[in-house]
């Protein structure tokens, strides 16, 4: 008699990871966290243990800086007629609805 073939290919596991499976919130994901951050901050450290300044610090034109204060304040106030323009929208949804009921 003929044997029967399995239609499945037979899986070997290499030990590559296809994706990350460290996802925040999940159990044990803050230990693995604070490993990779300790092993951050042991490869930014130079040789007499200071951090290298050069890349913790992030330096800025006066040009840039104004840009971003700029971006900051217009976002602010887009945000700001955003809320009230929604606000009087209800409001007189509310007013009509109300004057014709009654």
């Amino acid at each position: 008699m003929k044997e029967k073939r399995s239609k499945k290919p037979k899986i070997i596991d290499d030990g590559r990871t296809v994706a990350r499976m460290d996802i925040e919130g999940m159990p044990g994901y803050e230990r693995y966290a604070r490993k990779r951050e300790r092993e951050n901050l042991e490869e930014k450290k130079s040789g007499d243990g200071t951090a290298k300044p050069e890349e913790e610090q992030l330096i800025l034109t006066p040009g840039e800086k104004s840009a971003m204060k700029r971006a900051a304040i217009i976002l602010g106030v887009q945000v700001a007629f955003t809320a009230g323009g929604v606000f009087t929208f209800m409001f007189l949804i509310v007013w009509l609805w109300m004057k014709l009921a009654s």
